[in-house]
């Protein structure tokens, strides 16, 4: 501004009025024109994620961002809360029974720290879900005999599950329950996401289910079994000496 000014006081001066109204009108078109190419709006609940010279510059948060000539924005991040339900994880935990495991969490970019989405880890939506899958799995050792109640006559159960084990009233208990698991899995994937600009909301096991194994499923851990000890040696028995 007091540069444009000075031109003016200037070119008044030498040049007289009309050589300053020109000058006023130059001046203005120019400055359109910088500002459509170097002003760059950006929508609420989303950031983008500025390179300059092939290397990361810094992130533009919502509203409207100036720009230098040699930065690019090279990424649009959302930053709003996500959910996403966790496929049913089955784990086996003996020879004739597995645990069914259902959960859904929330999370998302924080904006400040969206840029590490990007710098640390590579597709970093597929990278926290295939995580959760992982600790979820994991989350089994955790469990106790109260997380397990036998299905009282006419309650809620699973299709083709006889036999099978759940929470006995799942909607009332089920807080108390699993809170010592959803409490759990939220350190732990908070603890692995943050360094990727990811904070998690919360974690809410849905479902824990203790069913037995399928009968081909061990049947073919039997066949496999005796496989082994099929292809496996006979033991050497010693022939005593005379």
């Amino acid at each position: 501004g007091g540069f444009f000014l000075f031109l003016m006081i200037g070119c008044f001066a030498l040049f007289g009025p009309f050589s300053a109204l020109a000058l006023l009108v130059v001046l203005l078109i120019a400055s359109m024109i910088a500002a459509r190419f170097a002003t760059h709006p950006v929508l609420e609940g989303s950031v983008d994620i500025v390179y300059a010279f092939g290397a990361y510059s810094r992130t533009l948060t919502p509203g409207l961002n100036f720009m230098l000539p040699w930065e690019k924005v090279i990424v649009h991040l959302n930053t709003k809360e996500r959910q996403w339900t966790c496929p049913e994880q089955t784990v086996p935990v003996s020879r004739g029974e597995d645990v069914h495991l259902k959960a859904v969490i929330s999370y998302q970019l924080m904006p400040v720290d969206a840029h590490l989405a990007i710098l640390q880890v590579e597709n970093w939506e597929e990278s926290v879900r295939e995580l959760f899958k992982t600790l979820l799995q994991s989350a089994v050792v955790h469990l106790t005999q109260e997380d397990f109640l036998a299905w009282p006559e006419g309650s809620r159960s699973r299709p083709g599950d006889a036999g099978g084990m759940r929470l006995n009233n799942p909607e009332r208990e089920e807080g108390a329950h699993w809170a010592h698991i959803n409490l759990l899995l939220t350190e732990q994937m908070q603890e692995r996401v943050a360094g990727w600009g990811v904070t998690l909301n919360w974690v809410y096991i849905r479902d824990v289910t203790l069913t037995p194994r399928s009968n081909n499923s061990m049947n073919a851990t039997s066949g496999l079994d005796a496989a082994k000890a099929k292809a496996s040696p006979p033991p050497v028995q010693a022939q005593a000496q005379p």
